[in-house]
């Protein structure tokens, strides 16, 4: 496991706040970026963004293996080539 996994779950929960701020429609190029306080609590907004980015990759990632072995099913059976 690599060193950098802790600056990742920090960089994804500040981008987490900076999504949450504009989404509450706060930016309107006078407000300031949000402040890089807090770590343990964009350390843990980080780890949920990550867990979600994961759990939704799971259904597109079964859909292109199914995919490919019923493409390569297809082409053993009917030996199209």
């Amino acid at each position: 496991m690599s060193i950098l996994i802790i600056p990742s779950f920090l960089l994804a929960g500040y981008s987490f706040r900076i999504i949450k701020i504009g989404a509450q429609g706060m930016i309107n190029g006078q407000d300031s970026v949000p402040e890089f306080n807090n770590w343990f609590s964009m350390f843990c907004d980080g780890v949920k963004v990550i867990v979600l980015k994961i759990i939704y990759s799971i259904i597109p990632f079964i859909l292109l293996i199914s995919s490919y072995y019923t493409f390569t099913l297809k082409c053993i059976l009917f030996h199209f080539y």
